[in-house]
């Protein structure tokens, strides 16, 4: 099966819109709805990266095939299927999404601004009574991307401007996040851009920043280990050591190595130098669990990625610490050249945006 017998389009919200379950995800082979464990775990798959345990992003995606490369009599209702290739279905429909993804960029939700505007009531003193005011109630509207017709929010950027805290407003206005005014409770930044105003998390910003260029420098360089000065010995059942030695040259990419100990363990000797501290039992079970989970599509990957999220989310620019004007448009300009950072390591915005049509809303300009 080449990408030609497995056709994938539909929608996907962004990561930032999601739900606690996965009732808002539908998925189509050959114009029939169908539910299918493959297609959702390839969902959950996709958005690993950026969508926290627990949390479900809404889909739409539609499959077209070959007749002959599925069977649809699984079940009397026709609502589950049998692919002839299941592994290539999976990362065809992980690629689609995963591109998706990529393509809207630094994107967040657009349903948080609406909701924002409709909260936000003006305060009325009338000498004769008192009125109670009147609350807006806005549309919230989920924000969908396709994963064949999506593109970046931002433009190519132009070179970075160091600019001093007199011209910031003239020299950085035009960048696609503006141009830091104030810092707010020494946790947000209040930026002005040509058609409105951007109120930034700068610890969730920072963090998402410094995640990506963790995982960009694993992904560039090899993969220093460790030798592990006694081995660590694990007991697991032997269909578990099976999996595991049956993905031995994927693991040992990663910088995890590892050999059969008799029957019934096996023995790890050497892990990557980032995760000289973790629990090796631990991390092994982990990926055990992942093994039953997501079957043939877990990877060392994901754990490394948990406890890169987890070191970035620790030395990433805290709460409550104080920013200058340069420091602010700094970070700005770095969200700006970073994938994702419309939303932090735990699936959260990193950013609102109110347009000005938004602002003059709340001040019934409209």
């Amino acid at each position: 099966m080449d990408d030609q017998d497995c056709k994938v389009t539909g929608y996907v919200s962004t990561p930032t819109h999601n739900y606690g379950t996965s009732n808002e995800q539908y998925f189509f082979i050959n114009k029939r709805p169908v539910k299918d464990k493959l297609l959702a775990v390839a969902v959950k798959i996709a958005y690993q990266d950026f969508i926290p345990h627990g949390r479900y992003p809404l889909v739409y995606l539609f499959l077209e095939m070959d007749s002959s490369l599925v069977d649809v009599n699984v079940h009397p209702a026709k609502t589950e299927v049998r692919f002839k290739d299941s592994n290539l279905v999976r990362s065809a429909v992980i690629s689609a999404i995963k591109q998706a993804i990529r393509d809207i960029g630094r994107q967040a939700s657009n349903h948080l601004t609406e909701a924002i505007v409709s909260s936000f009531v003006p305060e009325r003193t009338i000498m004769a009574e008192a009125v109670r005011p009147q609350y807006v109630q806005a549309a919230i509207r989920p924000s969908f991307v396709t994963p064949s017709i999506a593109r970046p929010i931002f433009a190519p950027m132009a070179p970075v401007i160091k600019a001093e805290p007199q011209d910031f407003e003239q020299e950085q206005i035009n960048f696609p996040l503006g141009s830091a005014c104030a810092q707010i409770h020494d946790t947000y930044i209040l930026s002005q851009t040509n058609d409105g105003m951007i109120l930034i998390d700068q610890h969730a910003a920072h963090e998402r920043i410094f995640y990506e260029r963790l995982k960009q420098q694993i992904a560039t360089t090899q993969i220093q280990t460790q030798r592990l000065f006694i081995p660590e010995i694990i007991e697991l059942p032997e269909h578990i050591i099976e999996q595991l030695l049956e993905r031995k040259e994927e693991f040992s990419k990663m910088g995890l190595y590892f050999e059969a100990f008799g029957s019934g363990a096996i023995s790890v000797t050497e892990l990557p130098a980032l995760l000289k501290c973790v629990d090796v039992r631990k991390l092994i079970m982990n990926i055990v669990d992942d093994l039953s989970e997501y079957q043939q599509q877990v990877s060392l990957e994901k754990r490394i990625n948990h406890f890169l999220a987890t070191f970035a989310c620790h030395h990433s620019i805290r709460a409550g610490r104080n920013l200058s004007i340069n420091e602010m448009n700094s970070l700005l300009r770095e969200m700006e050249n970073t994938p994702h950072t419309g939303q932090c390591n735990h699936g959260r915005p990193t950013y609102i945006k109110l347009s000005l049509k938004d602002i003059e809303k709340l001040f019934e300009r409209t």
